[in-house]
């Protein structure tokens, strides 16, 4: 199970983090993890293999790898090879005071015309000059920067935004989900699919959501699997393999992580605890 990462909120003064991530000839390996903002990786050096949403890319020089909230992601370089890659991240909130949240892609990885890449290399590079130097203004600039990207993206038909027209989550919406949660716990489900089916932000839902339930969406849908879970390992016989199968993870491995995380003990530990009990009542 892929790791929430909160390096970057919305209630951040500036929700922006711009760096370059050298391997110098070194094995790089992030696992698979997932967050609420936006994440741009260009290659400038080198090979990289990124895994989005268990899709797998071969990223060259003069490519992007496009990471939207909620996109489960991961990046490995081989060792023996230089890799450079220029990381920019960002909360979809500076866009939103514009009526806009891009938060719809055509491919992770589009594949740019040779005039593209070039746009794109500058661009890049003008926001990572602008946050090492700090100069005067630098936020304006970098925010601007970002703002353009977003606007040549869109131009050039890499990403699409959703506009204002797509209502806004309410309490009645946060109830349905819910439901829906519930109901469809044992599948591969998101936030994003979710509002994209209701018609919804899902900028703004994500947000209105956890603000409601006091956990972001893959928390929540974490919590129901894990709450599943405990009534079969105490009323079923089932294996725990088969329980995780059961409550939509992703195989033993997966739900002993997530479970672990939310209760402090594993599953072979809530059943033998189970089974005492049982023992008890039988005496």
């Amino acid at each position: 199970m892929a790791d929430f990462e909160k390096e970057l909120h919305e209630g951040m003064e500036m929700p922006v983090e711009v760096f370059i991530r050298d391997t110098s000839g070194r094995e790089l390996n992030v696992e698979e993890h997932w967050h609420d903002c936006i994440e741009f990786q260009f290659i400038l050096e080198g090979k990289a293999e990124q895994t989005i949403n268990a899709k797998r890319y071969i990223t060259a020089e003069g490519e992007l790898a496009l990471i939207l909230g909620g996109d489960i992601h991961a990046t490995r370089c081989r060792p023996g090879q230089r890799t450079r890659i220029m990381v920019l991240k960002f909360m979809p909130s500076l866009f939103e005071s514009g009526g806009y949240s891009f938060l719809n892609k055509r491919e992770a990885v589009p594949a740019l015309s040779k005039g593209q890449r070039e746009f794109l290399a500058a661009l890049f590079n003008g926001i990572v000059q602008e946050m090492k130097e700090k100069r005067e203004g630098y936020e304006l600039m970098i925010k601007g920067n970002i703002f353009l990207l977003m606007g040549y993206l869109q131009r050039e038909k890499i990403l699409e935004p959703y506009r204002r027209g797509r209502r806004q989550a309410g309490v009645g919406d946060v109830e349905g989900i819910l439901r829906f949660m519930e109901e469809n716990y044992d599948q591969d489900i998101s936030l994003k699919e979710v509002a994209d089916s209701l018609h919804m932000n899902y900028s703004y839902t994500s947000r209105y959501f956890k603000k409601m339930t006091g956990r972001n969406f893959k928390e929540y849908l974490d919590f129901i699997r894990v709450s599943e879970a405990n009534r079969m390992l105490a009323e079923s016989r089932k294996s725990i393999t088969e329980i995780s199968i059961c409550c939509g993870f992703n195989g033993p491995q997966a739900m002993n992580r997530v479970y672990g995380k939310v209760t402090g003990i594993s599953p072979s530990d809530m059943r033998r605890l189970c089974q005492g009990i049982e023992s008890g009542k039988a005496m």
